[in-house]
C-alpha cells in the first residue's frame, strides 16, 4: 500500500542521512525497514514499537535534518493511526525534551569548525610571511602590509561565515519548532488525543513554551498561538461530546460585522437567532447538572487556568507563570462565544463564569482610575468589552445580575472621563446589542418589563442601583448589588430599564456630542486620542447630570474650545453613511489635520449612536413582523377589523418596548434628520421612521404613531408662513418689497429630503391604510400641501431655484420628482379598493375633517392663507371622489358619508365651495351609475318577463335611490337659486348619460321635477323641463310602468305652468310623444307578430316599452287626454291651441288602436266637452281690444307691440281655438266615421254636432262658420264616395244647408257671402262624390237649395252689379258648380227639371202670359221653402206644424233683371242641353229656344 511505501522511503532517507555520524540511527532505520516489510497495515505498525522508536531516536539526535525527518514520519504514523495510545507519553516527553533543547542549544559546530580552519590557514600564511622576512632582500614594510591585508581578509571571511551559519541555524530552528507544533496539533486531532490531565497539560505546555520564548520568531509565536487556540477548541469540542451537549456552536467567534445598512444587520442577527434557537431546541434537555466526566474536568481545569492567567496570575495546571493577558482574554472570549451550551448546562463551568470570569471582567472594565500597563491598551480594552458583550448576548438569561451590572457600567462609560476611542468601542458594543433582535428582546424581557413596579418605586431603585454601579467601579463585587436587589425586590431581576437606558444614552450621544477645535498644531490626535469636554444632559426625571471628560496626553500643548456640533461633523456623519451604503470604507486623507481627525472621531461616535437607535427601531419592527407571523397580531393588510388589544407574548413585548423608547428615539432621529443633508443618512433615518411607524400602527399604539407621523410630515413640505413672508419682504429694497412679497407667497421648493420624506410617508400610508384611523388627518394635511405644490406654477425642486412656467417645468428633467409624487399621491387613494371598509370610512372621515377645518378659513378673509385652505378643501373633495370611484363595488356603505359632506359644502355661502360641491356631486353620482353593478342590473331587467318584474326595492335599487336622493334633498333644502339650478343640472347630466340604467329612483326624480314646475324662477323651470324632455324623448322605455302616470302628471304640470310659454308648448308636444310611446308599444296586432318566433315577440315588446297591462294603458291615455282637455281651456291662446291640436292629432294618429268603449269615453268625455267649452268661451269672452306687450316708451308714452286685428280680442282668440276644435273633429270623423257610426250613441252626438254647426254658421264669426261647414263637408265627402255615409246623415247635412240658406236673408255681408259660397261648393262636391246615393227626391231637394241660393243672390246682386259691374261671388259660385250638377244616368228624368230651373233666370218678355208663369214659379218656390222648413223642424224633433212663410220678392220686383248672371248662364245651359239625353232634349228643346229667343 502507498503508506507503507512512503514510510519505507522515509526510513531509507533517515538511514542515508545518519550513516556517517549516527551509526546507531542508521542501524535502527535499516532494522525498521526489515520489520516494516513484514507488516501489512497501520494497526500492525502500532503494535510494533521498533518503527516508532527509530523515529523518536531521530528526534533525539538534535540535528535539523534528522529531527525534521523524524517529526515528519511521526506525524504520518499518528495521522494513519499507526501509533498505539500507550506511546503518547513517550512521544510527548520526546517533544518536550526536544523543544527544551531547541530553546537552550543551537547547533553551531560547523561554524566552529569553519572558523578554526580559516584561523589555521591564516597562521600558516603568517608563518610563511615571517620566513620571508628572513630573506636578505625582503622588504619589511611591504611584507608587513601584505600580512595586514591577509589578516583583514581572514577576519572578513570569518565574520561572513558566522553570519551565514547563524542565519541557517535560526532557520533550521524555526522549521523544527513549526514541525513540533504541527505534531502537537495532529496528536490532539487524532485518536491519541490526551484524556488525562498530565498529558494534556504537557501538550499544551509545549505550545505555551514556544509562544512565550523570547527567542522564538514571529512565525513560531503566531503558529504557537494558533495551535493553542485550536487545541483549546478541540478540548472543548471533546467536552461537548463527552457531556452529551448539543453539537455545533451557538455563537460566532467574532462579533457581527456591519453591513451596508442597519436593516441588513437586523436581518443577519435574526438569521443567527433562528439558528441559535433551532440548535437549542435540537440539543435536548437544558437541565443543568453538577457532575462532570473526565474530559469535562479537564476542560474545567483549563478554563480555571485561563481565567487566572487572564487576571494576571499563573496557570497551576498548565505550569505557566504568566501569559500575555490580551492573548488569554481572546481565548476566553472564543470559549464564551462558541461553547454556550457548556456554561448553560454544566454548573461548575457556570460557577467559574459567574464568580471568576465576570469578576475578572468587572475589574478589567473599571475605568474611574488611571489604568497602566497592558490593561490600559486599546486592544485589551477592546477584548474586555467584547467579552462583556458576549456574556450579555449569550448569558443574560442566567447571569441576570451580572449582565445588569455590565450594562449599567457600559452606559456609564459613555459619559465618563475616558478617551474618545474607548467611548467609541462602547458605542460599538451598544450598537451591536441594538441591531441584534434576539439580544435586545432578551434584555428587554429581563430588565424592562416590570409590571409590578410603579413609577416612584422604579425611580428609587434606579438611583440605588446607580450607586451600586459606582461601588462596582471601585473594585467591589456584585455582592452589594445582590443585597440591594434582595431588599427591594426579593431577588426579582426585573427592576431596571436597561434597554430604555441604552436608547437614552445613544440619544444623548446624538444630541450632546460637541465639536472641539484645536489651536495647537503640535498635537497629534488620532482615534486613540482623547477629548476634554463638559457635557450636561437631562436624565429621565429631569435632573441635570454632569460628566467630566478625559485629559489629553499633553494638556499643556493645546487648548480646547467647546462648541456645538458643527456642520463639519454632520457632513462627516453623512459621508460615513454614504460610504457604508456604497460598500466602501470611509477614510480621511493622509495629510488630514488634527481637527479633521477629531471631527471624524466625533462623527464616528454619532454614526454608531444613530445606527444603534435605528437598530432598536428595526428590531421593534422585526419583532412585530414575527408577532404577525405567529398570529399574535393581525397584518394591517387584513380584510377584517383586527382586535383592539394585543394578547400574544411577543406582541405585548413589542408594545411595551414601543411605549418605553418611542419618545427618546423620536427626539433623537428628528434632531439628526433636521440637521442632515446627505442622501444616505436621510434615507436610512427615514427607513427607521417608516419601520417604527408601521410597527406602531400594527401594534395600535396611537400616540407614538401620531407623533412619528407628525414629525415625519414636518420634513415633507413647508409653506412659508405669513411672518416669514413679511420678514423676507421687509428685508427687500423699498420699491421691490411688494414684488418680493408676491414671489414669496407662491414659491415652494422641495429639497431631496422633502421628496424622500414624502415617499416614506406614502409607504407608511400604503402599509398602514387599514389601521391609521384618525391618524389619517396628519397624513392628509401633508398630502394636501403636496397637491398644492404640484399644481402650483411656482413650485420647483432644490436644483432649480427660479420659478418657471408650468409647461417649461414639465418638460424639464427636474419635474420628474413632481410627476412621481403626483403618481404616488393618486395611487394611495386608488389603493383604497384594497382597504377594509372600516378603514375606508376612517379615511373619508379624515378627509371630511380636513375639509371642515379649512372651511372657516375660506369664509373669512382672503389671501394666501384662504387660498391654501381652499386648496385643501379641493384636495379633500377630489380624493373623496377618487375613493368613491375606486370602491364602486362596495359604494353603498360609503355613499352617505361622502355625499353628506358634499351637501354641507353646497350649503355654504362661499360661491366657490358651492360650485365645487355641485361638481363633486355630479361626478360622484355619474360614477356610481356608470359602475358595472348598474350595467348588470339593467341587463338582468331586460331579460325578465312581465311575471318576474320586481315591485320592491332590491339591493341595487336601494343604491340607486341613495345615489339620486341627494339631488332632491339638495333642491328642497336650499333657497339658493344657483344651488337649486346646480342640482337640476346634475340631474340633467345623469339623465343624459345614465337615464337608461335607472329603474328604482324614478319616483324621486319625478317628484323633484314636479316641484320644479311650480317654481317662479325661469332658469329653474327651464332646467327642470330640460330633464323632463330627456325623459320623455329618450327615457320612456326605461321608466317602470307604475311611474308612467306620474311622468304624465309632471309633463302636465310643465304644460300648465305660467313662467315660460315655450316650455308649456313644448311640454304639450311631449304629451303627444307619450301617447305615441304608449300606443306603439301596447298594440301589437297579429299580423305584426306572425313572422316572429315567441321569444322574438316577447323581446321586441320588452325592448320598446315597459310591461303594463291594458287597463294601465287606458288609464295612461285617458290621463293624457284629460290633461290636454284641461289645457284646452287655458287662458293663454298659444297653450290651449297647442293642446287642442295635440288632443285631436293624438286621436287621429292612434284612433285605430282604441276600443269602442274608449272611443265612447273620448267622444263624450273629451271631444264634445272640449267643443262645448270652446264654444261657450267664444260666446262669452270679452270683445275689448287688447294692447300688445309694452316694448318701451317714446315721448313719455308707452309703446306697445302691434297685434293683428283678427286676434286683438279674447273672443277672436277663442274663435281660433274653436276653429281648431272643429278641425280636429273633422279629422276624427274623416278618419274613423265608419267605425264611429257603430258606437251606441253616435247619432245623438252627430245631431249635437249638426246643431252646433248650424248655430256657428248663423251666429259665429266668419272663420268659425267656415270651419263648421268644413267639418260637415270633410266628413261627408271623405266617405260618400265609398258609400259609407248612410242616407239619414246625408239628408241631415242637406237640411242644415237648406236651413242656413233660408236664414241667410237675416244677415248679409262678406261673411255671409263666404258662407254661402262654401255651402254651394260643398253641395257641388257632395253631388259629384255621392251621385249614386242621390235619387229623384234627393236630387230635387238639392236643386231646390241651389235655386234658393240663386234667388237670394239675384235679389242681393243688383246693386253689386250696378256698383262693381261683374257677377257677385255667390252667383259666380253657382255658375262654377252648375256643370257639376249634370244628372247621373239613373237620374235622366231630372234633366228637364234642371234646365227649366235655370232657364227661368234668363231675361223675360213683358207679355202677361209670362207674368203668370213667373207667379206660378214664385208660388212653387214658396211652397218648397215651407216644405223645407217643416223637414228641418222635424229633423230636430220640434214637431211644429206652423210654417214660416217667407216673402220672396220676385226677380223682377226691383225692376232690373240680372243680365250679367244671365249672360254667364247661357253658355252653361247650352252645354248642359247638348249633354242631355235625346228624349229630354226633344222635350226641352222648345223651351230652350223660347228662352234663348227671349234672351
Amino acid at each position: 500500500m502507498a503508506f507503507m511505501a512512503v514510510l519505507e522511503s522515509d526510513l531509507r532517507a533517515l538511514s542515508a542521512e545518519a550513516r556517517r555520524r549516527y551509526p546507531a540511527v542508521k542501524d535502527g532505520a535499516e532494522h525498521a525497514i526489515l520489520k516494516l516489510r513484514m507488516l501489512s497495515s497501520p494497526s500492525e505498525i502500532a503494535n510494533n514499537e521498533d518503527i516508532l522508536r527509530i523515529f523518536l531516536m531521530a528526534c533525539e539526535v538534535r540535528t535539523v535534518k534528522l529531527s525534521v525527518l523524524g517529526l515528519s514520519c511521526l506525524q504520518k504514523l499518528i495521522s494513519h493511526d499507526a501509533v498505539a495510545p500507550s506511546a503518547l507519553k513517550e512521544i510527548l516527553s520526546t517533544l518536550k525534551d526536544h523543544s527544551k533543547a531547541l530553546v537552550c542549544y543551537r547547533p553551531n559546530m560547523k561554524l566552529i569548525y569553519t572558523c578554526k580552519n580559516v584561523e589555521a590557514a591564516w597562521l600558516v600564511d603568517v608563518k610563511v610571511f615571517l620566513k620571508s622576512l628572513q630573506r636578505p632582500k625582503a622588504h619589511f614594510g611591504l611584507i608587513l602590509l601584505q600580512l595586514l591585508c591577509l589578516a583583514l581578509i581572514t577576519l572578513s571571511v570569518i565574520t561572513t561565515v558566522q553570519k551565514e551559519f547563524l542565519g541557517h541555524a535560526e532557520m533550521a530552528d524555526e522549521i523544527v519548532q513549526l514541525k513540533t507544533l504541527q505534531t502537537i496539533l495532529i496528536i490532539l486531532q487524532s485518536r491519541l488525543h490526551p484524556e488525562n490531565e498530565d498529558s494534556m497539560a504537557q501538550a499544551l505546555g509545549i505550545c505555551l513554551r514556544l509562544l512565550e520564548n523570547n527567542r522564538s520568531s514571529d512565525s513560531v509565536r503566531n503558529t504557537a498561538a494558533a495551535t493553542f487556540r485550536q487545541a483549546v477548541a478541540l478540548i472543548f469540542d471533546h467536552v461537548v461530546s463527552a457531556e452529551s451537549l448539543p453539537a455545533g456552536k451557538f455563537g460566532s467567534g467574532s462579533y457581527i460585522s456591519r453591513t451596508s445598512s442597519v436593516p441588513g444587520d437586523i436581518s443577519r442577527s435574526i438569521n443567527l437567532s433562528e439558528s441559535l434557537e433551532l440548535e437549542s431546541i435540537s440539543g435536548g434537555s437544558a437541565l443543568m447538572r453538577e457532575s462532570l466526566t473526565k474530559v469535562g474536568k479537564l476542560g474545567l481545569r483549563l478554563l480555571e487556568d485561563l481565567t487566572a492567567l487572564a487576571a494576571g496570575g499563573s496557570g497551576i495546571w498548565l505550569r505557566v507563570n504568566s501569559l500575555q493577558r490580551p492573548f488569554v482574554l481572546d481565548i476566553l472570549e472564543f470559549i464564551l462565544s462558541n461553547y454556550v451550551a457548556v456554561f448553560r448546562t454544566l454548573i461548575p463551568y457556570e460557577q467559574i463564569l459567574r464568580h471568576q470570569i465576570c469578576s475578572l471582567l468587572m475589574t478589567s472594565i473599571r475605568t474611574n482610575a488611571e489604568v497602566e500597563g497592558e490593561a490600559g491598551e486599546p486592544s485589551f480594552r477592546r477584548l474586555v468589552l467584547r467579552s462583556v458583550a458576549h456574556i450579555i448576548r449569550l448569558y443574560s438569561s442566567s447571569l441576570i445580575t451580572e449582565c445588569e451590572v455590565f450594562l449599567s457600567m457600559l452606559l456609564k462609560v459613555i459619559f465618563l472621563d475616558l478617551p474618545l476611542w474607548h467611548r467609541i468601542l462602547v458605542l460599538e458594543i451598544l450598537r451591536g446589542f441594538c441591531v441584534e433582535a434576539r439580544t435586545l428582546r432578551i434584555l428587554f424581557q429581563n430588565f424592562d418589563m416590570f409590571p409590578e413596579l410603579n413609577k416612584t418605586e422604579y425611580t428609587i431603585v434606579d438611583h440605588v442601583l446607580s450607586a451600586v454601579v459606582d461601588v462596582a467601579y471601585n473594585s467591589l463585587t456584585v455582592l452589594v448589588h445582590h443585597c440591594i436587589r434582595a431588599i427591594f425586590f426579593g431577588w426579582n431581576p426585573k427592576n431596571t430599564n436597561v434597554v430604555e437606558g441604552m436608547v437614552k444614552a445613544l440619544a444623548r450621544v446624538v444630541s450632546c456630542v460637541h465639536f472641539v477645535s484645536l489651536s495647537s498644531e503640535n498635537v497629534g490626535l488620532n482615534l486613540c486620542g482623547v477629548l476634554l469636554k463638559e457635557t450636561a444632559f437631562l436624565d429621565s426625571d429631569g435632573v441635570i447630570s454632569n460628566a467630566t471628560g478625559l485629559k489629553l496626553a499633553e494638556p499643556s500643548s493645546c487648548s480646547i474650545i467647546v462648541q456645538e456640533t458643527s456642520e463639519e461633523s454632520l457632513a462627516a456623519v453623512a459621508g460615513m453613511f454614504s460610504s457604508k451604503a456604497k460598500g466602501v470604507e470611509w477614510s480621511l486623507d493622509n495629510d488630514a489635520s488634527n481637527a479633521a481627525v477629531l471631527v471624524a472621531s466625533e462623527a464616528h461616535a454619532i454614526t454608531l449612536a444613530v445606527e444603534g437607535l435605528l437598530g432598536v427601531v428595526f428590531t421593534v419592527a422585526t419583532l412585530t413582523d414575527e408577532a404577525m407571523d405567529v398570529g399574535e397580531l393581525e397584518s394591517p393588510k387584513c380584510d377584517y377589523d383586527p382586535p383592539a388589544k394585543c394578547t400574544g407574548k411577543t406582541a405585548l413585548l413589542c408594545l411595551s418596548m414601543v411605549d418605553s423608547v418611542w419618545l427618546t428615539i423620536l427626539d433623537a432621529l428628528s434632531l439628526i434628520l433636521s440637521r442632515s443633508q446627505g442622501e444616505a443618512i436621510v434615507l436610512e433615518i427615514l427607513k427607521g421612521y417608516q419601520a417604527f411607524t408601521q410597527a406602531c400602527g400594527v401594534l395600535r399604539a396611537v400616540e407614538p404613531l401620531n407623533s412619528f407621523l407628525a414629525s415625519l410630515c414636518k420634513f415633507t413640505i413647508n409653506f412659508p408662513n405669513e411672518a416669514e413672508r413679511r420678514s423676507s419682504a421687509l428685508q427687500s429694497p423699498g420699491p421691490r418689497r411688494s414684488e418680493s412679497l408676491g414671489d414669496q407667497r407662491e414659491t415652494i421648493v422641495l429639497t431631496p429630503k422633502n421628496v424622500q420624506a414624502l415617499r416614506t410617508l406614502f409607504n407608511i400610508a400604503h402599509r398602514l391604510h387599514n389601521v391609521l384611523g384618525p391618524s389619517w388627518v396628519l397624513v392628509l394635511e401633508t398630502l394636501a400641501a403636496l397637491d398644492r405644490a404640484i399644481h402650483s406654477p411656482h413650485a420647483t425642486t432644490q436644483e432649480v431655484t427660479t420659478a418657471v412656467p408650468k409647461l417649461t417645468r414639465e418638460s424639464s428633467g427636474q419635474y420628474s420628482d413632481f410627476s412621481i409624487l403626483s403618481s404616488l399621491n393618486s395611487q394611495l387613494f386608488e389603493s383604497s379598493a384594497l382597504m377594509h371598509i372600516s378603514a375606508v370610512k376612517s379615511l373619508l372621515s379624515a378627509l371630511r375633517q380636513l375639509s371642515e377645518q379649512c372651511i372657516s378659513g375660506t369664509l373669512s378673509g382672503s389671501g394666501p392663507a384662504s387660498s391654501q385652505k381652499f386648496g385643501s378643501i379641493m384636495f379633500s373633495v377630489e380624493r373623496m371622489i377618487c375613493i368613491l370611484v375606486n370602491n364602486l363595488h362596495r359604494v353603498e356603505p360609503l355613499w352617505d358619508q361622502v355625499i353628506g359632506h358634499f351637501l354641507e359644502l353646497a350649503d355654504k355661502p362661499n360661491q366657490h365651495l358651492r360650485n365645487m360641491a355641485l361638481d363633486a356631486l355630479d361626478r360622484s353620482i355619474c360614477a356610481v351609475l356608470d359602475s358595472d353593478q348598474f350595467q348588470d342590473d339593467m341587463t338582468t331587467r331586460s331579460h325578465e318577463t312581465s311575471q318576474n318584474v320586481e315591485t320592491g326595492l332590491s339591493e341595487i335599487g336601494s343604491l340607486e335611490c341613495a345615489a339620486i336622493s341627494p339631488l332632491r334633498v339638495l333642491y328642497l333644502s336650499t333657497q339658493s337659486i344657483d344651488v337649486r339650478a346646480g342640482s337640476l343640472k346634475i340631474l340633467l347630466h345623469v339623465l343624459e348619460r345614465h337615464g337608461e340604467k335607472l329603474h328604482y329612483s324614478w319616483p324621486d326624480i319625478l317628484e323633484m321635477l314636479r316641484s320644479v314646475a311650480d317654481a317662479s324662477e325661469k332658469e329653474i323651470v327651464t332646467l327642470g323641463f330640460q330633464s323632463l324632455r330627456v325623459i320623455m324623448n329618450d327615457g320612456l322605455s326605461t321608466i317602470p310602468a307604475d311611474c308612467l302616470h306620474v311622468c304624465v302628471d309632471v309633463t302636465g304640470a310643465y304644460s300648465s305652468q305660467k313662467t315660460e310659454l315655450n316650455i308649456s308648448l313644448t311640454a304639450i308636444g311631449l304629451l303627444w310623444t307619450t301617447t305615441d310611446f304608449i300606443a306603439k308599444g301596447l298594440k301589437r296586432t297579429e299580423k305584426e307578430m306572425d313572422g316572429q318566433k315567441p321569444e322574438e315577440q316577447t323581446r321586441s315588446v320588452l325592448d320598446q316599452v315597459p310591461l303594463i297591462n291594458v287597463i294601465d294603458r287606458d288609464k295612461l291615455l285617458f290621463s293624457v287626454f284629460s290633461l290636454l282637455q284641461n289645457l284646452g281651456a287655458d287662458e293663454r291662446p298659444e297653450v290651449r291651441n297647442s293642446a287642442v291640436r295635440t288632443l285631436f292629432q293624438t286621436l287621429g294618429s292612434h284612433g285605430q288602436k282604441l276600443s269602442k268603449s274608449m272611443w265612447e269615453d273620448c267622444l263624450w268625455n273629451y271631444v264634445f266637452p272640449t267643443l262645448d267649452r270652446a264654444s261657450h268661451m267664444a260666446a262669452t269672452s270679452s270683445k275689448d281690444e287688447w294692447q300688445g306687450k309694452e316694448l318701451g316708451t317714446r315721448g313719455g308714452k308707452a309703446v306697445h307691440m302691434l297685434i293683428h286685428h283678427s286676434r286683438n280680442t279674447a273672443q277672436k282668440q277663442w274663435d281660433e281655438t274653436l276653429v281648431l276644435v272643429l278641425g280636429g273633429i273633422a279629422r276624427i270623423l274623416r278618419s274613423f266615421f265608419p267605425f264611429l257610426r257603430s258606437l251606441t250613441n253616435f247619432w245623438s252626438g252627430w245631431e249635437s254636432l249638426l246643431l252646433f254647426v248650424k248655430n256657428s254658421i248663423l251666429n259665429g264669426s266668419k272663420e268659425v262658420s267656415l270651419a263648421a261647414i268644413n267639418c260637415l263637408q270633410t266628413t261627408v265627402l271623405s266617405h260618400s264616395s265609398k258609400g259609407n255615409v248612410p242616407m239619414p246623415y246625408l239628408t241631415s247635412v242637406l237640411d242644415i244647408y237648406e236651413f242656413v240658406l233660408q236664414k241667410s236673408t237675416n244677415y248679409c255681408g262678406n261673411a255671409a257671402s263666404k258662407v254661402k259660397q262654401e255651402i254651394l261648393h260643398g253641395l257641388g262636391e257632395l253631388y259629384v262624390q255621392a251621385q249614386r246615393m242621390f235619387d229623384n227626391q234627393l236630387y230635387t231637394m238639392l236643386l231646390g237649395i241651389i235655386n234658393l241660393a240663386v234667388k237670394q243672390a239675384i235679389v242681393d246682386s243688383d246693386n253689386f252689379e250696378t256698383e262693381f259691374g261683374h257677377v257677385p261671388p255667390v252667383l259666380r259660385t253657382i255658375l262654377e258648380i252648375l256643370p257639376l250638377l249634370r244628372p247621373a244616368d239613373h237620374l235622366s228624368s231630372m234633366w228637364l227639371i234642371l234646365l227649366r230651373d235655370f232657364l227661368k233666370y234668363l231675361p223675360r218678355s213683358d207679355s202677361p202670359s209670362q207674368d203668370e208663369e213667373d207667379e206660378a214659379v214664385q208660388a212653387s218656390a214658396i211652397d218648397q221653402n215651407q216644405d223645407a222648413d217643416l223637414k228641418y223642424e222635424r229633423s230636430n224633433g220640434t214637431g211644429s206644424k206652423s210654417l214660416n212663410k217667407m216673402e220672396i220678392t220676385s226677380p223682377t220686383s226691383a225692376g232690373i233683371p240680372s243680365y250679367l248672371f244671365a249672360e254667364k248662364l247661357v253658355p252653361l245651359l247650352v252645354d248642359l242641353f247638348l249633354q242631355a239625353p235625346a228624349i229630354e232634349k226633344y222635350i226641352i228643346y222648345p223651351e230652350i229656344i223660347q228662352s234663348l229667343g227671349r234672351y
